[in-house]
């Protein structure tokens, strides 16, 4: 497949993986009818992440972070392609060489992303029911707390060296 031919494929796959995270957000029960008791699992996150990056965060209802996901690497992967079909294409050596070290860059900043992609929803998973509301001060209401501080500096006169 010519690089012509496989661009719109990318762009209509990067397209159909945002509305369908958009139209499964829209799809989303309201808090107060969730049930409380709704866990997730940090493996199977993390194998929905290796099979197809994004889906991990989906399953971890991080909607932002799973388009983000699938337009780097579809990004990353596109930009592999066209160093790859340049340095195909190259008709000098040093062209070669510049072309081959770029696609060589993005292909390892794929795989980096890749892995990260994995770790995050491994985690995103493991911290899903963790309480991230306001009511979290361990003093109870703040109200009538203050912090006062108080600096003193000394006034005596410096000596002056004799020299």
């Amino acid at each position: 497949m010519r690089l012509s031919q496989s661009c719109p494929v990318l762009v209509l796959f990067t397209i159909l993986c945002v509305v369908s995270v958009m139209d499964a957000g829209a799809q989303d029960l309201p808090d107060s009818t969730r049930s409380s008791a709704v866990t997730r699992s940090p493996a199977g996150a993390m194998i929905r992440s290796a099979v197809l990056p994004g889906w991990g965060q989906m399953y971890n209802r991080q909607w932002f972070k799973a388009v983000l996901v699938v337009g780097i690497e579809a990004g990353l992967a596109g930009n592999a392609m066209i160093m790859n079909q340049k340095m195909m294409d190259s008709e000098t050596e040093d062209e070669r060489a510049f072309y081959e070290h770029h696609r060589g860059t993005f292909i390892w900043w794929f795989a980096g992303i890749y892995l990260l992609n994995i770790l995050d929803a491994f985690v995103d998973a493991h911290l899903f029911e963790f309480d991230v509301s306001p009511e979290l001060n361990p003093l109870g209401s703040a109200t009538g707390l203050s912090i006062k501080a108080t600096l003193c500096f000394p006034l005596k006169p410096g000596r002056k060296d004799q020299g």
